[in-house]
């Protein structure tokens, strides 16, 4: 399963998260994302990943995130 949320950390000890969603022009903020973001945060609680801080990016240029996935929602209540 393709990720819209890549992570690493760098020697520093941030948290770098970048923002891609796979196979499209504009990341949105759907289940995946959300899915993603939610693992990502219980490990950095529980201390199973240390940081010392945490960036947030993306790797689309000229944008960081569009909003809410459309689509999704549209489809959910359908």
């Amino acid at each position: 399963m393709k990720t819209p949320l890549l992570t690493q950390t760098t020697k520093e000890g941030i948290r770098v998260w970048t923002f891609d969603q796979p196979g499209s022009s504009a990341n949105v903020l759907g289940t995946k994302a959300f899915d993603a973001m939610e693992r990502e945060l219980d490990l950095l609680e529980n201390r199973e990943i240390p940081a010392d801080g945490l960036l947030i990016r993306s790797a689309k240029p000229g944008m960081f995130v569009a909003g809410a996935d459309l689509k999704e929602f549209r489809d959910h209540n359908a």
